[in-house]
C-alpha cells in the first residue's frame, strides 16, 4: 500500500513539472478547415474556410472580427504590406497588387452581415455571444496575388502565400486586438489554433509549408494535399516548380531544407539541425515532429511562420546561417511562445536575436560573442548619435507601435539591436538565473501570446528581480550602455 501511495506522489510531481500547455485556455482555441485551390497561371487563390470561434472574454459580443491582411496589398491601402522605400526591390516588374474579396459568410446555412475595413472584418452575431459559447463561419474568398518577393506574392521563381485567408483577431490579454498593417516589422498577430488544409495546385509545382503536407490527389495537371497541424498560430507555404530537398532526422524531428539555387544545400540543412539542438537544450523541447526551412525570393533576409522559415535566395553563407538560426529561434519565440509583436516587438525579436547569439557562442566560442556584442553597442551608439543630430533628440522607448516607428533603422536598432542588448545585459547579472528564467518562460506560456508581466514573472519565479531592468529599458530610460 505505501509503495502504491509512493507512486502516486511522485507521479503528481512529475505531473506538476511538466511544460503548460494552457489547457484551461484549449476551451477557446479556433479551429480553422480550409479547401483552397491555387491557380498558378493566373496567379489567384479561391477557398473556403469553416472557422470555429469560442468567446473568450468575459463581455459577451455581438461581433467577431478578423483579419484580412492581403488587403495590404491593394493599391488604395493606407497601410500597406510594402513601404514606398522598398518598392523598387518587392515589385521586381513593377508595382503590382493583390487583395481579398470576401464572397460569403454564413453560419448555419445563415447568411451573416459583414463590414470590411481595410484589413479587417467584422462578422455581425445572430445573437449575443457569451463566455464559452461558440459559432462556426463558413467564408468563401477570392484572393489575388501581387507580383512581389513578399511574404505574399508571386515571385519569379515561385508563389510565397502567408496571411492569404481570414484569421481571427487575436486575444491580447482581456483585449481582441484590431491593428492595421504596418510596413515595418511583422504585423500579423493571431493565437494558435488548429488547422485542417487542402490545397489544389498545379502538379509542376512542389510545396513547403507549415506542417507536414500529404498527397492526396496527383493527376495532370493537378496534385492536391492535405495538412493537418496543431497549436500552431498561422499557415504558410511557398509554390515552386524549382524546389529541391534535402532533409534529416534529429532529436526525433524531421528537418527538411527546399532550395532554389543554393549551392550547398547541405550545408544549409546542418544550421537548421544545429539550431534545432541547441535551443532544445537551452530553452525546451521543439514540440513539433517537422521543421521546414525554404529558400525563396524574398525581399528581407528571412521570415518566420509555424515550422516553417522562409529563407531569401541569394543570402551569402554567413549571413545565411545568421538568418537560418534567427528564423528557427523564432520557433520558440513567436511559434511556441507568442506575444504582442505589434506593441512590443522587442519581446520575440529581441529574444530571437540574442538566442541566435548564444548559438554563435556555442558553436564560435566567448570571443566571437564578445565581438559581436561590442559591434552591436557600437551601432546602437551611431544610431542614437545620428537621429540626436537629425532631430534634436530621440526616443529609446522599446515598448511601442510598430505604426510609431519613424523607419526601418529605427525599428531594427530599438527592437533588434536594444532587444539583444537587454538580454545580454541580464545575463551579465546572472547567467545562471537568466538561462533558468527564458527555460520556464517558455514553458509556462506554450501555445499563449505572452505579455510584458508573464516575462517579468519568469524571472522573479527564479529570484532574479529584474523587473526594474525591463522597466527602465523599455520605457527609454536606458539609453546606452557600454561594455
Amino acid at each position: 500500500m505505501k509503495k502504491v501511495v509512493a507512486i502516486f506522489i511522485m507521479l503528481m510531481l512529475v505531473l506538476c513539472l511538466l511544460p503548460s500547455c494552457a489547457k484551461d485556455d484549449d476551451r477557446f482555441k479556433a479551429n480553422y478547415v480550409i479547401d483552397a485551390k491555387i491557380d498558378c497561371l493566373r496567379s489567384t487563390i479561391s477557398g473556403t474556410e469553416k472557422v470555429t470561434y469560442v468567446h473568450a472574454l468575459d463581455e459577451p459580443t455581438e461581433t467577431v472580427s478578423f483579419n484580412l491582411y492581403a488587403n495590404a496589398y491593394r493599391e488604395d491601402a493606407l497601410h500597406p504590406a510594402v513601404a514606398q522605400k522598398d518598392e523598387a526591390a518587392a515589385y521586381y516588374d513593377g508595382n503590382s497588387y493583390g487583395k481579398i474579396d470576401i464572397l460569403s459568410v454564413t453560419s448555419s446555412g445563415r447568411q451573416l452581415p459583414y463590414s470590411i475595413d481595410e484589413t479587417l472584418m467584422e462578422i455581425k452575431m445572430p445573437d449575443l455571444l457569451f463566455l464559452g459559447e461558440k459559432i462556426e463561419f463558413e467564408i468563401a474568398f477570392f484572393v489575388t496575388l501581387p507580383f512581389a518577393n513578399t511574404r505574399l506574392g508571386v515571385t519569379k521563381n515561385g508563389i510565397n502565400v502567408s496571411g492569404w485567408y481570414p484569421v481571427l483577431c487575436a486575444k491580447v490579454g482581456d483585449n481582441i486586438s484590431k491593428e492595421y498593417c504596418a510596413s515595418v516589422g511583422d504585423s500579423y498577430l493571431s493565437d494558435c489554433a488548429s488547422y485542417n488544409v487542402t490545397l489544389t495546385f498545379d502538379d509542376t509545382y512542389k510545396i513547403a509549408s507549415t506542417g507536414r503536407a500529404e498527397k492526396v490527389y496527383s493527376k495532370a495537371p493537378c496534385a492536391t494535399v492535405n495538412i493537418v497541424c496543431e497549436n500552431v498560430r498561422d499557415f504558410a507555404f511557398v509554390l515552386s516548380d524549382k524546389l529541391q530537398f534535402v532533409e534529416a532526422t534529429v532529436n526525433g524531428i524531421e528537418v527538411k531544407y527546399c532550395y532554389i539555387s543554393d549551392a550547398t544545400p547541405d550545408v544549409t540543412l546542418e544550421y537548421a539541425k544545429n539550431a534545432l539542438v541547441c535551443f532544445n537544450s537551452m530553452f525546451g523541447a521543439y514540440p513539433y515532429s517537422i521543421y521546414t526551412v525554404v529558400e525563396t525570393d524574398f525581399i528581407a533576409g528571412g521570415m518566420e511562420f509555424p515550422q516553417l522559415a522562409f529563407v531569401a535566395a541569394g543570402a551569402q553563407d554567413g549571413e545565411r546561417e545568421r538568418i537560418v538560426v534567427h528564423e528557427t529561434a523564432h520557433q520558440w519565440w513567436y511559434g511556441v511562445v507568442g506575444s504582442d509583436n505589434i506593441n512590443e516587438a522587442w519581446q520575440d525579436e529581441g529574444l530571437a536575436e540574442y538566442s541566435t547569439m548564444l548559438y554563435m557562442r556555442e558553436k564560435y566560442g566567448s570571443d566571437k560573442y564578445e565581438k559581436d556584442i561590442t559591434l552591436t553597442y557600437t551601432s546602437y551608439a551611431m544610431f542614437s548619435d545620428i537621429v540626436t543630430r537629425v532631430n534634436g533628440s530621440y526616443s529609446a522607448v522599446m515598448s511601442k507601435g510598430l505604426n510609431e516607428f519613424m523607419s526601418e533603422y529605427e525599428y531594427v536598432n530599438i527592437v533588434y539591436s536594444k532587444g539583444l542588448l537587454l538580454f545580454d545585459t541580464l545575463e551579465r547579472l546572472s547567467a545562471s538565473k537568466t538561462e533558468k528564467a527564458l527555460k520556464r518562460y517558455y514553458s509556462q506560456n506554450a501555445y499563449k501570446i505572452a505579455g510584458y508581466s508573464d516575462l517579468t514573472e519568469a524571472f522573479d519565479a527564479v529570484g532574479f528581480r529584474a523587473g526594474g531592468i525591463f522597466d527602465s529599458w523599455t520605457t527609454g530610460q536606458v539609453v546606452m550602455l557600454t561594455v
